[in-house]
């Protein structure tokens, strides 16, 4: 998720993934993510931290993101 935030977010901003809860569902090979991020974007003065929710592959070849 740190990658996907970096390479999709804005330039701007700076994304931390403070931490990450998940559920490995076998049927549909993938994991059910939560992500509790950090995001700091200086031009607009944000300091927040938010959930983002995201279904990953079990490959992690990419992230679908939810929320």
């Amino acid at each position: 998720m740190q990658d996907y935030l970096e390479e999709t977010g804005k330039k701007d901003a700076v994304y931390k993934v403070q931490d990450v809860i998940y559920y490995a569902d076998q049927e549909r090979k993938l994991y059910l993510c939560e992500f509790r991020v950090n995001v700091k974007a200086s031009d607009v003065n944000l300091d927040t931290t938010g959930i983002m929710r995201a279904d990953i592959p079990n490959d992690f070849s990419k992230v679908m993101r939810k929320q």
